[in-house]
């Protein structure tokens, strides 16, 4: 999303990185106030998220520990493996 200004100088003084901007944009509610629009996540959307994240990260871990391994063949996953580590 493109950022004025104003809102490109403000995330610098306040320490608001890009990544968190685009976790703010993909995670948070939309409001209206005063004209405009306010996106932030509340509390009990943090709390699910988070789990969410903690989950992806295990498997992943997972995933690299065991290389984990489909084979595909014209979009369609023919099977499954753990692949030999070398």
């Amino acid at each position: 999303m493109k950022k004025s200004n104003h809102a490109m100088k403000r995330c610098q003084q306040r320490g608001i990185r890009d990544r968190q901007v685009e976790l703010i944009l993909k995670h948070g509610i939309i409001e209206q106030k005063r004209g405009a629009y306010e996106c932030y996540i509340p509390k009990q959307i943090f709390v699910q998220v988070i789990s969410d994240y903690k989950r992806k990260i295990q498997d992943l871990e997972n995933i690299s520990r065991s290389n984990k391994t489909l084979l595909l063949n014209q979009g369609t996953i023919i099977t499954a493996y753990n692949k030999e580590k070398f």
